[in-house]
């Protein structure tokens, strides 16, 4: 499954039987604006009033980067299941009379306009990853029996005699693949969020991190071309390329090369 989309702009009306406690929230809410998306090819997609509509569930056990955000990143979860419904059954005449006698009390408050800005931090997940190749023009270094800020490792792992490992990273979002530029910087698809860029120090630590680029559509693939100067990512059903440019870590214009895998 794919992290969907934030809607631009919706209003949500709460009703009653809202109730949230210090472990669980029931949201019901009527939300105008919420009947168009775009799919994972980026595609605006309509659902049908007077027809059928396919929904999903999912359930999970971590939390958002940021629940005030509706375009908040999350992680891959637990469960999950669709069924299809016929909405045109559900249309009624007394739509409008159900909503106002259900608003919640106290009616201050009851709609407000979702978010749409990025978000700007990172999860609370964790992810270990491969000691990373240190940039050319920076000598070797050992490796560090720890390196700041990264946390502890969730899982110890059981090496060869003469192997060492370090977790040099945390606060991933569905981390799914990672490269390491000509420069030794090393970029991360998360899955939901895009590619991050991790300046790398010589003992392999991370100096530094920023988004790279901001697409929550890109899932699993991720690769540079020999000299190093084009980035390529893709998402379930597409791949892009994008201009690269190590030592500033930045991109150019996004360009489509590959269209309707599965």
């Amino acid at each position: 499954m794919n992290l969907p989309q934030g809607y631009d702009g919706a209003e949500h009306t709460l009703l009653k039987g809202t109730t949230t406690n210090a472990t669980h929230w029931t949201l019901i809410a009527r939300c105008r604006g919420c009947t168009s998306y775009h799919d994972v090819d980026e595609n605006l997609a309509v659902l049908n009033g007077t027809g059928t509509a396919q929904f999903a569930w999912a359930h999970g056990t971590t939390g958002l980067e940021n629940p005030a955000l509706n375009t908040s990143a999350f992680n891959v979860h637990q469960e999950f299941g669709k069924w299809t419904h016929d909405l045109n059954s559900s249309r009624s005449p007394m739509f409008e009379s159900w909503v106002s006698s259900n608003l919640l009390v106290p009616a201050a408050g009851s709609s407000s306009s979702s978010s749409s800005a990025a978000p700007t931090t990172l999860s609370t997940a964790t992810s270990a990853a491969p000691t990373p190749k240190a940039s050319t023009a920076a000598p070797k270094a050992s490796i560090p029996a720890s390196c700041s800020g990264a946390g502890t490792a969730a899982f110890q792992g059981v090496l060869a005699s003469g192997w060492k490992g370090t977790k040099v990273l945390g606060g991933l979002t569905s981390p799914r693949s990672i490269v390491f530029d000509t420069a030794g910087n090393m970029l991360v698809v998360q899955s939901g969020k895009g590619i991050s860029y991790h300046v790398m120090s010589p003992d392999g630590c991370v100096t530094s991190t920023k988004m790279l680029v901001s697409l929550n559509s890109l899932n699993h693939g991720i690769a540079l071309t020999p000299d190093g100067k084009t980035l390529y990512a893709s998402s379930m059903t597409q791949a892009f390329a994008w201009p690269y440019d190590a030592a500033a870590g930045t991109v150019g214009t996004r360009s489509t090369v590959i269209t309707g895998m599965f």
